[in-house]
């Protein structure tokens, strides 16, 4: 009963989902997956709709041009593509958390515009899907020599950033010094994947 009432509650956001993605039904892997999950009662499919809907809202609105040359070059190397479809649509199903797939939108956003390859997508998509989402925002939204940051404000980031460090967006560096306070200490530095990660994530 429980699958039903969740399928039911999940049917009429995932099949608004489902049109708003039309526009990206010619990108690798999400044409076909668009066409099964709208024939399907699968409670996993509405789910995945669901998630395909936050990653349409942090990919945006990109120019038809723009789409229509990266569909172009993915055509030209297909077993890249599938390659490229495969990385996306495995990253959807493992994100355990929603907030998750507007940022996994926005790396690709990056990716189809050419700002960065395809190996900096599967390692920030890696990183995503390995840290907890409140700690990528407070990476990209916190400003840590900012003079208006608060000490609780600091303590928090230090705290993230020490937890990315699983994720590669961070790193133990000899030379980093945390501060909270008046206390310093040899800490975690933002890693370049994660300079990287904060660049996308704070562009327009």
């Amino acid at each position: 009963m429980k699958a039903i009432e969740i399928g039911a509650d999940l049917l009429e956001p995932a099949m608004d989902a489902a049109i708003r993605l039309d526009y990206l039904k010619d990108l690798p892997g999400f044409g076909l997956v668009i066409k099964v999950a709208q024939a399907s009662r699968s409670v996993s499919d509405f789910i995945l709709l669901a998630k395909m809907e936050g990653f349409a809202e942090g990919m945006g609105e990109v120019d038809r041009a723009e789409l229509a040359a990266f569909a172009a070059k993915i055509d030209a190397e297909p077993e890249f593509g599938k390659r490229i479809g495969k990385l996306l649509l495995g990253s959807l199903h493992a994100f355990n958390d929603f907030e998750k797939t507007p940022i996994l939108g926005k790396i690709y956003r990056s990716f189809v515009l050419g700002e960065i390859g395809f190996d900096t997508v599967r390692r920030l998509s890696n990183a995503v899907n390995l840290a907890v989402v409140d700690d990528l925002t407070a990476l990209y939204s916190a400003h840590p020599d900012s003079k208006v940051m608060t000490e609780e404000a600091r303590a928090d980031f230090v705290t993230s950033l020490h937890a990315l460090r699983i994720t590669g967006l961070a790193s133990l560096e000899d030379t980093a010094f945390a501060f909270v306070g008046r206390n310093s200490y040899i800490g975690t530095a933002v890693a370049p994947l994660g300079t990287e990660f904060i660049r996308i994530m704070q562009s327009k």
